[in-house]
């Protein structure tokens, strides 16, 4: 019975440090990326041809493009557009690694958006963390970080869309309004699937 006790007094202990310090709560994210990536052996083949996707060499080659002056417009122009300017003065294998560290803390910012959302709404932290977490446990999204695809680059548009378009109705101040509609307009440049959303 006392071990069932402390065993709770533990588990309600880091969630509150989860709730109430930000670096705890990334931290655990951070670690639990982290497990995902290795225990699925996905980051070590970040760097590898064999891993890379048909859509990947796609947006790589949009990028190219993009550094030459022309554009086929076969692919939305968003995503090799951020691509362009690491790829052109780094090469391929730098733009990758940096890329997953980027997509990371995207997908980290998407965590922590959700649960700031969350909140905005039912004020309940334990609810938020339980609504990050969710999010957090699907394991494509971690997946998607280490590869050059728009899935984590159009997450984090849209949860911030959402984010900002909460606070403006729990506020009613119009600055997250004008910040949200740039953004929206960047994400269908990234995947154009939104304009039929």
């Amino acid at each position: 019975m006392q071990q069932v006790k402390l065993s709770l007094s533990v588990n309600s202990m880091l969630i509150n440090k989860l709730i109430n310090n930000k670096y705890y709560f990334y931290g655990f994210f951070l670690l639990l990326w982290l497990c995902v990536q290795l225990l699925s052996n996905n980051l070590q083949y970040t760097l590898s041809p064999a891993f890379e996707t048909d859509d990947a060499t796609s947006y790589l080659n949009g990028a190219k493009a993009l550094l030459t002056g022309n554009y086929p417009w076969f692919r939305a122009v968003g995503y090799p557009l951020i691509l362009a300017p690491i790829l052109g003065l780094f090469g391929k294998n730098f733009t990758l690694i940096f890329f997953t560290i980027t997509q990371f803390l995207l997908w980290l910012a998407v965590v922590r958006l959700i649960y700031s959302t969350i909140k905005i709404w039912r004020n309940d932290e334990k609810l938020a963390l339980l609504g990050s977490s969710l999010y957090a446990v699907f394991i494509s999204p971690i997946l998607y970080t280490n590869h050059l695809l728009t899935e984590t680059v159009y997450t984090y548009l849209l949860t911030l869309s959402i984010f900002l378009f909460s606070k403006y109705l729990n506020d009613k101040t119009f600055k997250h309004v004008y910040g949200m509609f740039p953004i929206l307009a960047f994400s269908a440049l990234v995947r154009p699937v939104v304009l039929y959303v």
